[in-house]
């Protein structure tokens, strides 16, 4: 079973130290070249609030997707924790609003 869904592990300062193949195949880079990215430079508008999702867009090799993005801080992790930082591809939904 496979994660439809990007996620990235970010660090304190906002670098991915995780990406899944989703991640890899979403923004049309492997995962390995993803490690070191600030993730504001692939979700530019990334949810504050933890715990939400807010439509944005995912930078990707080709331009830029339309995703659902939402961010939990790891648990325990203090007063700067490391993030998942997770994107759903929203282009359906989009399309279906311009039809």
């Amino acid at each position: 079973h496979s994660l439809d869904e990007a996620l990235f592990v970010t660090d304190r300062q906002g670098r991915i130290e995780l990406a899944n193949r989703a991640a890899a195949a979403m923004t049309g880079r492997a995962a390995p070249t993803l490690i070191g990215t600030d993730i504001a430079t692939l979700i530019p508008h990334a949810p504050a609030a933890a715990g939400t999702r807010i439509p944005t867009t995912l930078t990707t090799t080709d331009g830029v997707l339309p995703v659902l993005a939402g961010c939990l801080p790891l648990a325990g992790d203090g007063a700067s924790p490391r993030q998942v930082v997770t994107a759903l591809d929203d282009s359906a939904r989009g399309a279906a609003e311009q039809a």
